[in-house]
């Protein structure tokens, strides 16, 4: 897709330190849902690759490696939902030179794929294979696939360690057996952005300009885009990467990032929809679990949002500062308050908002937005500019609990007062509610209950740490229990919630209840997208509680040692947004009825 150069303010300085230069349009080929899934701790399934694969075709990617069919029967059913799936782009599978591999592809109908072999000595050594060994292996993989229909690309995996003459034989071996394509891989990120021009132009002498050669490079040393556009200058038609540049260790290039880069700053055209970018980026964040940076280059969300004074004062003229405009990407700008602020970030949210503040209270505005920045180490969110605006004195908190609490009318959670302490110690000291709600011994008394109610607790609010709050009588306000919110992520907008309740309030269903109205202020208020519950599995009634409160088992994560030093078995529960939305969904359904 060639892009809107009116929107790209990168000056002229590239054009003249480049030109002449190459204007072939260059492949995209992704591997997110098979190198991607590498990522250490992510999974995929099936119906996630499919929904990611879709997205990617709609983004205009060229190939899609749709997985390795062999890893296991998700990965095999992922790779028939893909095949089946009728999408614009290409499906390619991938293969070891192994025929048992390529039989597989055959099977499911897979018409092209990578087929990878080590060609190293450093690799060669740790499998206990010749050279000789291992040129023979390739040349039968290859001619197998070949012989049954599958287009090739070889892949030889640690090209950028290879021995030159070694790594020309391969890549020959592998041609003359017919592989149509090949890919110079930089299996662990070393090799300089020379160092892949000079591999991609070895390749390309070697087996002429009518053998498209791929580009495959790792980030381990922050090089993988550079190296990627050094590999198309050099002659590389194909660049192989993934979203987000997910992959093992630092990851692969990230195909948005080149492709950028490639039709900004170089001017080579791609057939990415960079206008996608952030929708597309969102989806495999949120599938994969793997939240990006928020300075993250194309697809993070500072880049068109600014806190800076300084640069709010020229805020009104993007190209002044942005080197290309937010929607040339899917991405929105924004002002955010906070320590940093100016007076001109207190007049464009004021006008934003549309809120009655008059010039002359800017001054002590900002002072107060900046205490509340400093004070709750983040930003100041537009409820709480409103409220500074109409003379309310805030607290700067990175969990912002509303004083007048949740109330469904039948509980109430709160904040915990000095009223609460005697209730609060009873409750921490009882050996069988530490038990039961998987608790570890701590050694609690009147002094250091009070010290945590009045000091240690809105500390932890103010800086993000944890919000233990007290659950009460809707209509006594006395108290019955403690629910928190601990184990913050916020990067990954993910946390932890647990609960106890005192005897007398068992039995009465007041942890469910506070469990779902601190769920949703969580999801909805702070924006979290995960919360997790851990729970005794032998606990049956907190079992119960945790499923009332919306939340689904995924199975048992973890142990711990209770107040008696027992090993407990904890099962995991969460709750995502999605499943807010749904409930939302139901009760609009059940309306009126």
């Amino acid at each position: 897709m060639s892009l809107d150069k009116s929107q790209v303010w990168t000056g002229s300085i590239n054009q003249q330190a480049l030109e002449p230069q190459t204007r072939h349009t260059v492949g995209l080929y992704d591997t997110t849902l098979r190198d991607g899934e590498q990522s250490v701790g992510v999974v995929l399934m099936p119906e996630d690759k499919l929904e990611i694969a879709r997205a990617l075709d709609a983004a205009g990617i060229d190939r899609i490696e749709a997985g390795f069919p062999r890893v296991s029967d998700d990965d095999w059913r992922a790779v028939e939902l893909i095949v089946a799936a009728g999408l614009r782009a290409e499906v390619w599978g991938f293969s070891r030179a192994v025929q048992a591999d390529v039989e597989a592809l055959v099977e499911l109908g897979v018409r092209a794929s990578v087929i990878e072999s080590p060609i190293s000595d450093g690799k060669l050594r740790a499998l206990g294979v010749t050279r000789e060994t291992m040129l023979e292996r390739i040349r039968t993989a290859v001619s197998f696939a070949a012989a049954n229909g599958i287009d090739v690309a070889f892949f030889g995996v640690d090209s950028s360690r290879a021995d030159l003459e070694f790594f020309r034989r391969a890549y020959d071996a592998a041609a003359d057996a017919g592989a149509r394509e090949v890919v110079v891989v930089d299996t662990i990120g070393i090799a300089t952005p020379e160092a892949a021009a000079l591999l991609v132009g070895e390749a390309v002498d070697l087996l002429g300009h009518d053998v498209p050669v791929h580009w495959h490079g790792h980030d381990d040393f922050g090089l993988a885009t550079a190296a990627a556009v050094a590999a198309v200058q050099a002659g590389a038609s194909w660049v192989q990467g993934t979203v987000n540049g997910m992959g093992e260790r630092a990851g692969n290039a990230d195909l948005i990032e080149v492709a950028l880069a490639l039709e900004a700053l170089y001017g080579i055209p791609t057939r990415l929809d960079v206008s996608k970018a952030r929708e597309l980026s969102r989806l495999v964040q949120e599938r994969a679990l793997t939240p990006l940076a928020p300075w993250k280059a194309v697809t993070g969300d500072n880049l068109f949002v600014r806190e800076s004074g300084a640069v709010a004062a020229q805020f009104q003229d993007p190209p002044a500062v942005e080197p290309y405009a937010a929607g040339l990407v899917g991405q929105q700008r924004g002002i955010v308050l906070g320590k940093k602020s100016g007076l001109d970030s207190i007049r464009i949210k004021v006008a934003e908002l549309g809120l009655p503040v008059p010039e002359e209270r800017y001054p002590a505005l900002l002072a107060e937005v900046k205490r509340v920045g400093t004070e709750k180490r983040g930003l100041v969110t537009d409820d709480e500019l409103r409220r500074l605006a109409a003379g309310e004195e805030l607290r700067g908190e990175k969990v912002p609990f509303p004083e007048e609490g949740l109330d469904d009318g039948v509980v109430r959670v709160r904040r915990l007062t000095s009223a609460d302490a005697d209730d609060l110690l009873r409750g921490l000291t009882d050996s069988q509610l530490g038990r039961d709600a998987g608790m570890p011994a701590h050694e609690h008394t009147g002094e250091s209950v009070r010290e945590q109610i009045e000091r240690t607790r809105p500390a932890q609010m103010r800086t993000g740490e944890a919000a233990e709050l007290a659950i009460a009588d809707a209509t006594t306000d006395a108290f019955l229990g403690s629910v928190m919110l601990h184990g913050f992520r916020w990067q990954a907008e993910h946390a932890e919630i647990g609960y106890w309740v005192l005897p007398e309030a068992r039995g009465r269903g007041v942890a469910a209840r506070a469990v779902d109205l601190l769920t949703r202020w969580a999801v909805e208020e702070l924006g979290l997208k995960r919360i997790e519950a851990y729970v005794p599995v032998d606990n049956e009634a907190s079992l119960r509680t945790i499923e009332r409160g919306g939340y689904t088992q995924e199975g048992v994560a973890r142990a711990a040692f209770d107040n008696r030093r027992d090993r407990v078995d904890l099962a995991q529960f969460s709750f995502v947004r999605a499943d807010l939305q749904a409930r939302r969904r139901r009760g609009k359904r059940g309306g009126g009825t």
